[in-house]
């Protein structure tokens, strides 16, 4: 009994001794994790000290850190100050301010975000006043909700065009107060001569005025772009006549402008011209240099051309837009007054002629955009080195009598006299070896799929064969039952085999379903979520067909 007793005690401390040694050595573990935990730390901490070193002890010129800078948003280019005090004093230095309005924050109100920012406005701009820092480029987007902001602006422009070393001016500025509150920018605005780019951007209530300007320095500017700013004629014609450098000009929806003149400017390349005035008249003479020319009017008023071609001789990009008179004059002397026009862009409203005959040697790309008000026109192109033509109108009658362009661009707005015969004028509208993009909207399409009066039978005996050259794009608003009655496809593919289709899957589905051409040989839709090419016939046991957007469809067809 007593041996037992003994060996039992000696097997219960061997016991405890093992689970001592167990838990000395789980404290053991624990400890050197510990420490390598917080070496690891350490290091870490070391790497990052290093980093920053680096940073800090790198000497990058001034002018590198400014691009770094200026090409970050305010709050990250502020961020930047922790790395060095060369980074600092680059900062408080930087050449190009933007300012730009912060986005509404629901922690604070719009007063209190306002506030903040005028205040950052104010003590940049006096900083940069005293320390006489140069300033070459300032951009501004300023929301203004309270009229305190008002008094506080005119001193801010003085302050920046005050900096002899501006170049670019940029003042984006929205109103969102009453209707009767306006703005007058401060005279001094143009007193800057070595500004190069003034940028005056307002909302489209002409809240910002140019009325009077006592002094016009600004010798050196060569672009002036003004929207939605009510400006004197006479400040225009002024600032026009002083600033005989300008190679660029763009005035869109700008008021006060009637009798505008653009003369003697021998460096002016580009001139746009976006009008609101009913009664405005342009002078324009001397401008040897200008090789791009854009007149759109906001209103379909019927009003002849407002300026003289005679001084465009040079252009190569015209565009004309509005509710302007053509007659054949313009048509017929195209070519001469023209010589080495390039792009043509036309669009208008009212146009009582039938025939449009476009005649020029050097024109590359031609886009004609006819209003359906008036008759069906027939478009004539003369034109050799055409590469591109797009059309949005009625259905016209198409002729290229040199070589058709490499792609053509028809947009069909109408749905007036819409019948059998729409599809016998598409064909031949398509008879040319260009390339077609065709796009139909609702307004046209809806009511071709309603027609009820296609008859398949003469078109097969009247059409000998179809175009394969041709891209179409549809957009519907009608359900799938309307489509499962149509014969719009059955009718469609007798004058063309597209290539390619972007529509809808019941679009698709349903007319495929019920065509009986039998020419089609497969119909492959692009998957919209991996971009993978998947047969209609399979697209059930995907989720193509509950994709409600539109599809890219490829469409194969049997060899004729």
């Amino acid at each position: 009994m007593s041996k037992k007793r003994s060996r039992i005690s000696k097997e219960d401390d061997l016991g405890i001794m093992s689970k001592r040694s167990r838990i000395s050595k789980e404290d053991d573990l624990g400890i050197m994790s510990k420490k390598r935990s917080r070496i690891s730390k350490e290091d870490d901490l070391g790497i990052m000290s290093k980093k920053r070193s680096r940073i800090s002890n790198q000497v990058l010129p001034v002018e590198l850190i400014h691009l770094i800078q200026s090409s970050l948003p305010l709050k990250e280019g502020e961020r930047t100050c922790i790395f060095s005090k060369s980074w600092l004093r680059a900062w408080y230095t930087l050449p190009t301010l933007k300012l730009m309005h912060p986005d509404p924050d629901k922690s604070s109100s719009t007063h209190e975000i306002e506030t903040k920012f005028n205040n950052l406005i104010d003590t940049t701009l006096q900083r940069y006043h005293i320390d006489n820092t140069p300033i070459q480029s300032f951009h501004l987007v300023l929301r203004i909700f309270f009229k305190n902001t008002l008094e506080d602006l005119p001193n801010w422009i003085r302050l920046v065009v005050s900096n002899s070393c501006l170049k670019d001016l940029t003042l984006n500025i929205r109103f969102f107060l009453d209707d009767d509150d306006s703005f007058t920018l401060p005279n001094e605005l143009f007193s800057s001569q070595v500004l190069h780019t003034i940028h005056v951007t307002a909302d489209d209530n002409l809240h910002l005025r140019i009325c009077s300007t006592n002094v016009i320095n600004c010798v050196s500017l060569r672009v002036l772009d003004l929207e939605c700013v009510f400006i004197n004629q006479d400040v225009l014609n002024n600032l026009l006549s002083t600033c005989s450098l300008l190679e660029k000009i763009k005035l869109t929806w700008c008021e006060g402008l009637n009798n505008v003149k653009v003369k003697n400017l021998l460096r002016l390349t580009e001139l746009d011209i976006y009008s609101i005035e009913d009664n405005d008249l342009w002078e324009i003479n001397n401008v040897p240099s200008l090789c791009s020319f854009r007149y759109r009017h906001l209103n379909a008023l019927k009003k002849p051309i407002p300026f003289q071609m005679d001084s465009l001789a040079n252009v190569t990009q015209l565009c004309i837009e509005g509710g302007l008179i053509f007659n054949n004059s313009f048509f017929y002397t195209l070519e001469s007054k023209f010589p080495v026009l390039e792009s043509l862009t036309l669009s208008f409203h009212h146009s009582e002629l039938k025939n449009l005959v476009f005649t020029s040697a050097s024109l590359k790309w031609l886009t004609l955009t006819l209003y359906p008000i008036g008759p069906v026109v027939n478009v004539r192109v003369y034109a050799p080195k055409l590469l591109s033509f797009i059309y949005t109108g009625k259905l016209p009658g198409l002729l290229f009598r040199t070589t058709p362009p490499k792609q053509v661009k028809l947009t069909f707005r109408s749905w007036e006299n819409l019948g059998h015969s729409f599809f016998l004028k598409m064909r031949e509208a398509l008879n040319s070896s260009s390339k077609f993009d065709i796009y139909m909207g609702p307004s046209i399409l809806n009511s071709l799929v309603r027609l009820n009066d296609i008859d398949v039978d003469d078109l097969k005996r009247r059409v000998l064969f179809p175009v394969r050259n041709v891209e179409l794009e549809l957009e519907t608003s009608l359900d799938e039952h309307a489509w499962e009655q149509s014969r719009f496809f059955d009718a469609f593919f007798l004058i063309c085999h597209p290539s390619y289709i972007r529509c809808r899957y019941h679009v698709i589905r349903k007319t495929m379903e019920a065509n009986t051409t039998n020419q089609l040989k497969e119909v492959l839709l692009k998957n919209p979520h991996n971009g993978n090419w998947e047969a209609l016939t399979t697209s059930e046991k995907s989720d193509l067909h509950t994709f409600t957007g539109h599809l890219e469809c490829k469409l194969i067809w049997f060899a004729q």
